[in-house]
């Protein structure tokens, strides 16, 4: 049960192309610089080139020309120019090799995301909601759009992949100064439904995991959204897709059609690689007290994760990082990282 405005939302972002995207560079400043590869199109790297703009490519150790990035349809390609340090993808060095999403592209002393976007994509810049992505500006679009609204909003998404956080974003646009709370829904265990709606008054009440919710809590839950004297707003986060439960007879099927009007889908940090280090920078600033940097290879290792904990996963790893290297202006690659990406 798909939203149809969420679906034109998605086809305003349908018209995407191939983009190159500066993720570490030995001059923080110029991390974030990208160019976007059109039809045909042939992007040559290398010293002192434009590519990017003045400066990036200022780096005695690529060549003049050090590698071609090459697009025909959805295929991109990188060829090395037999440079003289040569062309990595993912840490392997390569001639010639066809670049996916996520892959990371190493030239000198430069790291390049290769990632998908639509042409005219910003990064968002949210005070709360780190990323660079596409996906996450998308999302918080539809934040924006669904905020002021009375209604009833489902987050579907991964644990760990910010569900929650989008859900808070929701009442701080919408209900900020009233009480919020979280329930955890969990089997086989119903919360004292009614007392917790009365506590929570004009606030925001959020149902954490919703997926596991009995019969009785379902109807209570459709009870109190149909009930005009209702002040209190929900909002559900949900694992996996609602339907299925439907077709199996374990979810209410009106309740899932009234979800369905406003919901949308967090999607996990592997499939929005372009917000990995703006996270990874965030996580360890805020461990630190203080900005840290990150060395080219913890960098790469952190991209080559899969990250099946989400942001839940990265925010722990770079804690445990921060707390190992406490002295340490650049942080480094430790051993039992390379241990998590095996």
């Amino acid at each position: 049960m798909e939203n149809p405005t969420a679906q034109a939302h998605g086809a305003e972002q349908a018209v995407e192309f191939p983009c190159l995207t500066v993720v570490h560079h030995p001059d923080p400043l110029l991390v974030g610089r990208r160019v976007l590869i059109d039809e045909g199109q042939e992007v040559m790297l290398g010293r002192g080139a434009d590519v990017f703009g003045d400066d990036v490519l200022d780096d005695d150790r690529l060549s003049r020309r050090h590698a071609r990035v090459s697009r025909d349809g959805r295929t991109v390609v990188v060829e090395d120019q037999a440079s003289r340090n040569g062309t990595t993808v993912n840490g392997r060095r390569v001639g010639v090799a066809q670049l996916r999403q996520g892959d990371v592209l190493g030239v000198g002393r430069l790291l390049l995301l290769l990632h998908w976007c639509p042409p005219h994509h910003l990064p968002p810049d949210h005070p709360r909601l780190v990323g660079d992505s596409a996906a996450l500006a998308h999302v918080l679009r539809e934040v924006e759009r669904v905020a002021p609204l009375r209604v009833p909003v489902l987050v579907h998404g991964e644990p760990g992949s910010g569900r929650r956080r989008i859900c808070y974003e929701v009442h701080r646009l919408s209900r900020k100064g009233t009480p919020y709370g979280v329930l955890e829904v969990k089997p086989g265990k119903d919360p004292p439904w009614e007392r917790i709606v009365d506590k929570v008054g004009p606030g925001t009440l959020v149902l954490a995991g919703f997926e596991d919710a009995s019969p009785e809590l379902q109807a209570k839950v459709l009870a109190t959204l149909k009930d005009p004297a209702t002040c209190c707003r929900v909002l559900l986060t949900f694992s996996g897709a609602v339907r299925p439960l439907v077709q199996q007879g374990r979810f209410d099927a009106e309740l899932a059609g009234m979800l369905s009007q406003n919901s949308f889908r967090m999607p996990p940090l592997r499939r929005r690689p372009e917000d990995i280090l703006p996270l990874a920078r965030t996580f360890a600033r805020q461990q630190a007290g203080g900005p840290r940097h990150l060395s080219r290879r913890l960098s790469l290792m952190l991209l080559m994760m899969r990250w099946e904990g989400n942001v839940r996963e990265l925010k722990e790893v770079m804690s445990r990082l921060v707390d190992e290297q406490k002295q340490h202006v650049t942080l480094r690659a430790p051993v039992w990282l390379a241990d998590m990406i095996r």
